[in-house]
């Protein structure tokens, strides 16, 4: 989980010692209990718009980390098997990583 906001993936899981797996990745469609193994509880605000929890752009699943967003999970639903692990949302959010052990080659 980037909690810093605006990094890849690789960025994320390189500073945890780790590789990110992009292909066949272990975040489930719906990834809200991804999101609660990170220790993220999602919620949803009074402006809460439903179409933002569909996966929909290459930097989520992502969760807000300041601003309007704060707290709230994005993009968790009908997650792909395969995401881009160098795409990058834009700094007011943090993605969920699928991050494992491995080496850098």
């Amino acid at each position: 989980m980037d909690r810093v906001g605006g990094r890849s993936c690789d960025a994320v899981c390189k500073e945890k010692g780790r590789v990110c797996q992009g292909t066949n990745q272990p975040i489930p469609s719906n990834a809200e209990p991804a999101f609660r193994e990170a220790n993220v509880n999602c919620v949803f605000g009074p402006f809460h718009d439903p179409s933002t929890d569909q996966w929909q752009f290459s930097g989520d699943p992502k969760v807000g980390i300041e601003g309007l967003d704060d707290g709230i999970c994005i993009g968790f639903k009908n997650v792909p098997q395969t995401i881009l692990c160098d795409a990058k949302p834009t700094s007011n959010y943090g993605r969920l990583c699928p991050c494992r052990k491995g080496k850098f080659v």
